[in-house]
């Protein structure tokens, strides 16, 4: 059906469009904070689909890891200004 489809579309697509999304991120400023953005991104580009084959704990945890970034990133830029 066409959920299914649409289903299928959104999963399996849906990292590819977040890392666009951080890409983009970072790359719209230039400053310290968005050269970190910019190298987890390239770091899960390296990684790819293999990341997506890994257990879903480490994916967790790489992920995690970029959350606990862009809340260090807000809470210093509240602090910077």
């Amino acid at each position: 059906s066409y959920l299914d489809m649409a289903k299928v579309l959104v999963f399996r697509y849906m990292f590819w469009f977040v890392l666009s999304v951080v890409f983009v991120t970072g790359a719209t400023r230039i400053s310290v904070f968005g050269l970190g953005y910019l190298m987890a991104c390239f770091f899960f580009l390296l990684f790819g689909t293999r990341l997506l084959i890994k257990p879903s704990r480490t994916r967790l945890v790489m992920w995690d890891c970029l959350i606990m970034y862009n809340v260090a990133v807000i809470i210093s830029k509240n602090i910077l200004s």
